[in-house]
């Protein structure tokens, strides 16, 4: 692996052997070194949305105690987080010299990060929350925590509530902003280079501008619709409630193994005991709350997180670059960098929100759910203004209609059927795999 500074990436000796950050980071000219790399840089972009996650969430366990002036800015700042790591590895792509060809290629690995994650949020993480999150279904609604026949398809599922099903309809509008640059893309079927490039600006940039309204609409959304940012909150608040009864419950346990066997014997003692232990870990996680060092450490872990995630994001870019170039294979940037991104970006997310649809409660599915749709509205505004800011400035041509299609059929289908149902019985979840399938 060579840790020298490699040639330029527009010499004609190794043109995707570029020294990322002038010579700072290492690089490799051989397949082998670029799939090390490839997986060290990833690994610390997820370690980076990892930690930033988790911080972000445990954030809103402060909220309580905050200004009421702050609190309108925690509940903006969670969703951003979250977007951050694919937002980041698309802004990176516009990072690096080169001729036009060059620059092209690497918004390569833009596209598929974008298409990648939204399309696998709207298929695999969403057949997967509902698998998780089953029950059975009587009388219009699941019956939390309860699964019979875990073979039925059509007598099982999940039901949502109502601000879940509008934040679908969210979702399903926002990807209309596709539309614009599609229109571009097929006005200029068939024309040479120069020619789409001065005819798919004007709606290149209106794309951008359309993307950029949207965003800040949803943003403002979220502010008019405090349930989904209280839900989260009360979520957070009661996950944190458990582990202090837990812990307390082993603490208590072990100091007094005798005292506690007796007073479990009875189950009127044991109720009042653990009562009093609940009362304790409510005045405790108050205590704690106010304690102003945990926020700050909070916050400092925030900012571990998100450098993590912009110092990592260009290596990785390049990463990506350098292996597909070594294999060898027409374009293969794009499909490495679909299937991986949201793994990486958004794996830790992903776990998170199926551990919370497996309790089989209607409140977790609901937030999971919701989770999901805020993450592709995220996609479809924020992360498309970045990717079509960054094709206007350089002058770049935009040619991927196939996955534009492709995230606006699955995105329509999911989002509307989702907006338009209180109750999604299991098989659903086979036909959302099956998209995934045929996106491929």
């Amino acid at each position: 692996m060579a840790t020298t500074p490699c040639p330029a990436l527009d010499t004609e000796c190794a043109p995707w052997a570029e020294c990322y950050v002038e010579g700072i980071l290492p690089c490799s000219t051989t397949l082998s070194g670029n799939l090390f790399l490839f997986l060290v840089y990833g690994f610390i972009m997820y370690l980076g949305a990892k930690i930033t996650y988790d911080y972000a969430h445990k954030l809103l366990e402060f909220v309580p105690v905050v200004s009421t002036a702050v609190r309108p800015l925690v509940g903006v700042v969670n969703p951003l987080l979250s977007v951050l790591p694919v937002a980041a590895v698309i802004a990176a792509c516009a990072f690096g010299g080169g001729q036009l060809e060059l620059q092209q290629k690497r918004m390569n690995v833009a596209m598929g990060a974008l298409a990648g994650s939204t399309i696998f949020s709207i298929t695999i993480a969403w057949a997967s929350v509902l698998l998780l999150g089953r029950c059975d279904i009587r009388t219009g609604d699941m019956i939390d925590g309860q699964l019979t026949d875990r073979k039925d398809l059509f007598n099982t599922g999940v039901s949502l509530d109502k601000n879940t099903r509008l934040q679908a309809a969210v979702m399903g509008l926002s990807v209309l902003i596709y539309c614009f640059v599609q229109a571009s893309a097929f006005a200029t079927l068939g024309e040479d280079l120069a020619t789409m490039t001065d005819a798919q600006r004007p709606l290149i940039l209106t794309t951008c501008i359309v993307a950029a309204a949207g965003f800040l609409v949803f943003l403002a959304q979220l502010q008019w619709d405090r349930h989904i940012f209280e839900r989260r909150v009360r979520d957070a608040q009661n996950k944190k409630l458990v582990k202090d009864v837990i812990a307390t419950f082993v603490t208590n346990v072990t100091r007094a193994p005798n005292m506690t066997a007796a007073a479990l014997a009875d189950r009127k003692e044991a109720y009042d005991w653990m009562a009093a232990v609940e009362q304790e870990s409510l005045a405790h996680q108050q205590r704690e709350m106010l304690n102003v060092g945990g926020l700050v450490y909070c916050g400092a872990m925030i900012l571990c997180g998100v450098l993590l995630v912009v110092a990592s994001a260009y290596p990785l870019v390049q990463s990506i670059m350098t292996f597909c170039e070594r294999i060898g294979v027409n374009a293969p940037e794009l499909y490495v960098s679909y299937f991986s991104i949201p793994v990486i970006c958004n794996g830790s997310a992903y776990i998170a929100l199926m551990l919370d649809a497996s309790y089989k409660k209607k409140k977790t599915v609901s937030q999971s759910f919701s989770y999901l749709y805020g993450s592709v509205t995220l996609n479809n505004t924020c992360c498309l203004m970045i990717f079509t800011a960054i094709l206007y400035s350089k002058q770049l041509v935009w040619t991927w209609s196939t996955e534009a299609m492709l995230m606006l059929a699955e995105v329509l289908l999911v989002g509307g059927a989702s907006c338009l149902m209180t109750i999604y019985k299991t098989f659903w979840s086979t036909m959302s795999i099956t998209l995934y399938v045929i996106a491929l």
